[in-house]
């Protein structure tokens, strides 16, 4: 109880938003975009402090909902007993796990903000008789707009038209940013599967670790089938957990980001909007590499035989 009250006091705190804390009298950090890496850190830390120091409460339910399958339901209490004994292994596992998927939140909100951050208006000219120095042309349904736009220059070339594409005059300046912001995300990604490099090993050398007890339950008469689903759900709770924390948490931090107008100084007109394809799409791939991740070790934890453990 008191790490669940420790670890979300953390969240709670660093999860509200920056103005909030002024406003509560609490201790506002003054400081540039290295508060919010701090804030994402923290909260990442709170948060898996306080699940993996009451994670029977999350087990519970799934025992019983598995309680009419026998199979099912021993698998889950031996997928559960190597990390509830091993917390600490566990909680690093789901920090590492749920940080990369936090970064990769944060960055999905920016690039996704950078995309949608330009809408269509409608232009008028005073009713007056300026001198009209820009014209602008709305292309009909099924037209190319470049083919349009060269034929208007060509005949108007005499006149000094110069035609550009609105389109491509808009990606000019933001497609640099965005593609730096892709990029970032790709090395995120690379992280992503550092981590999922991490979990293999980690899970082999649990194999090893455990041959004794794995060549017991094989006596016992344990199916490799069972021995080998057993891996495979540990290592789908790491990636499940830690992917459902990065989201969540990362959407959080992301909404305080542009609460707090961080990105008006660059006057760029950003607005929060959640990409949930984007956060569909990693999310799956997360917990795909995770399972994949796993089947090296539940491969070899099936290939145990109860007298090769047992001489160890």
């Amino acid at each position: 109880m008191f790490a669940a009250v420790v670890g979300l006091s953390i969240v709670a705190y660093w999860a509200l938003p920056f103005d909030a804390l002024a406003r509560l009298g609490l201790p506002r950090f003054q400081g540039g975009i290295e508060v919010f890496f701090i804030a994402g850190a923290m909260m990442v830390l709170g948060a898996a402090w306080a699940l993996v120091a009451n994670a029977e409460l999350l087990l519970k339910p799934l025992t019983a909902l598995f309680t009419r399958l026998p199979g099912l339901q021993f698998m889950t209490r031996l997928a559960s007993a190597y990390p509830l004994h091993h917390r600490f292994r566990t909680g690093l596992s789901i920090v590492m796990f749920s940080l990369v998927i936090f970064a990769m939140t944060v960055m999905a909100v920016i690039t996704n903000a950078m995309q949608n951050n330009y809408t269509y208006h409608n232009f008028q000219i005073d009713p007056s008789t300026p001198e009209a120095e820009t014209y602008y042309f709305k292309v009909a349904p099924g037209q190319d707009k470049r083919a349009l736009a060269l034929a208007l220059g060509s005949a108007f070339l005499d006149n000094g038209l110069e035609s550009t594409v609105l389109e491509d005059a808009i990606w000019s300046v933001r497609g640099p940013r965005i593609l730096l912001s892709n990029v970032l995300l790709g090395v995120v990604g690379l992280t992503l599967l550092l981590g999922i490099a991490a979990l293999a090993i980690t899970g082999t050398r649990a194999v090893v670790e455990r041959r004794q007890q794995i060549g017991m339950l094989r006596a016992l008469g344990c199916r490799r089938r069972l021995i080998q689903g057993a891996f495979l759900s540990e290592s789908f709770f790491v990636g499940c957990t830690g992917s459902v924390l990065g989201v969540i948490l990362g959407l959080i931090l992301s909404n305080n980001i542009f609460a707090v107008d961080f990105f008006e100084q660059f006057h760029t007109g950003l607005i929060f909007s959640v990409p949930w394809n984007e956060l569909e799409l990693i999310v799956g791939v997360a917990l795909l590499a995770s399972l994949l991740a796993a089947l090296l070790p539940a491969w070899q934890a099936g290939r145990v035989t109860p007298s090769e453990a047992l001489r160890v």
